[in-house]
């Protein structure tokens, strides 16, 4: 919804609605279709990387603790570079 709200004109919004509805689009997948133009489109990790730096110090660390084998891997793969 806030994403629809910065749309500036109305008859975009409604263009862009119709097009979610019909079709299961995000607003921006919806955007890039009516201005004819490629969709950039972003990698799960580049998600999931906007979402952790939102989060706080101790979410983090509780993340680190569930994921730790796979942080473990990965501290051990950057040591050997």
């Amino acid at each position: 919804m806030l994403a629809l709200a910065k749309i500036d004109r109305p008859d975009r919004q409604v263009a862009a609605i119709d097009l979610i509805l019909a079709n299961s689009l995000t607003v921006e997948e919806a955007l890039a279709r009516i201005d004819q133009r490629p969709l950039k489109l972003t990698a799960r990790w580049e998600k999931l990387t906007e979402k952790f730096t939102r989060l706080h110090e101790s979410e983090q660390d509780r993340f680190f603790d569930l994921n730790e084998a796979s942080v473990t891997r990965w501290v051990a793969k950057r040591g050997r570079k």
